[in-house]
């Protein structure tokens, strides 16, 4: 009810000045009260009178908030009440201050476009007082009172435990850089040494004459294990083709080599030929013969290292 009352002056003394200015915009504020104490909001509508075919342009309400002192707290809409005969517009806003004294509000400027023309309307101006605190005199000054404790709980370590953990998490993503950079900064580890070729084959007619095949009656499986260990032999110490030569190729090698002039591998190879194409069977003897020949070029012809080069770490036996 307090709202309304002002609310119908304000429609009624703008009713009065379309009547006795018809043709003219017409703009007034009427507040709440006279009256407040500092920091008190105080509303203020602002009532527009003009003809039907005014356009309102703008409000000025920043230089009217400025030169009276006061910071505007809510602004509602430009509300248009009726069109006809006249146009009255309505706005409510709420404003306060924290000067205390007596301030006068200054008009507040409204600028509107008539018939194509533009021009501005200024309302009356308001007093408004602006009370303060009244403070008695003789009452007690009171005592400070003591700080209240609150009491500690879980979430109050929360923060440092977050910061510990991502402390925790950056010195790890740190560590795994560095270790990582570390293992891409050092070199491979060298490669063992190959096991020397006479080495291998020892080993291998070893356990050809362990087995002693020819006693069993497969005299091609022995002569064809006994020319491989020879070939392999021959490309890992000589690196011939030996494994993919004929014998004809390997006996030309050897010969143009100068390793077998005595001819003994070339009857290796033949008689191991005989055994497995012509389906010959030599007495056990031959066999023997074959698989010591191949023992002594083996171990005539192996590899002696320089005395700085590392030797494979393996047990060579020699007979």
């Amino acid at each position: 009810m307090k709202r309304g009352i002002p609310h119908l002056i304000g429609i009624f003394c703008m009713l009065l000045l379309g009547g006795s200015a018809f043709g003219q915009v017409n703009v007034s504020m009427d507040l709440d009260s006279t009256v407040i104490f500092i920091g008190d909001h105080l509303g203020l509508t602002i009532n527009i009178a003009a003809p039907t075919n005014t356009t309102i342009k703008n409000v000025n309400y920043g230089k009217w908030a400025d030169a009276g002192k006061v910071e505007l707290l809510d602004l509602g809409n430009l509300n248009t009440i009726t069109t006809s005969p006249e146009l009255l517009l309505q706005q409510r806003l709420v404003f306060t201050t924290f000067d205390s004294g007596y301030h006068r509000l200054p008009s507040l400027e409204v600028i509107y476009e008539l018939n194509g023309i533009q021009d501005t309307a200024r309302s009356s101006n308001l007093g408004l007082t602006v009370a303060t605190i009244p403070v008695q005199e003789d009452a007690d000054i009171m005592a400070n009172k003591d700080i209240i404790k609150e009491p500690i709980k879980l979430v109050d370590f929360l923060p440092i435990v977050l910061a510990l953990l991502v402390i925790v998490v950056i010195i790890g993503v740190i560590w795994r850089a560095s270790a990582v950079r570390k293992r891409k900064a050092m070199p491979p580890a060298p490669l063992p040494p190959p096991i020397p070729a006479h080495i291998i084959a020892l080993e291998k007619l070893d356990q050809l004459e362990a087995a002693a095949a020819w006693k069993t009656g497969d005299s091609k499986g022995f002569q064809s294990d006994l020319t491989y260990i020879l070939r392999e032999y021959l490309e890992n110490r000589y690196d011939l083709q030996a494994l993919e030569a004929t014998s004809p190729e390997i006996i030309k090698d050897l010969q143009r080599l100068k390793l077998d002039e005595k001819g003994s591998l070339r009857a290796v190879l033949e008689t191991a030929d005989l055994v497995k194409f012509a389906k010959a069977t030599p007495a056990e003897a031959v066999h023997v013969q074959s698989l010591n020949q191949v023992r002594t070029f083996v171990t005539t012809t192996k590899y002696t290292p320089p005395a700085n080069e590392p030797l494979a770490d393996v047990n060579e036996e020699e007979e």
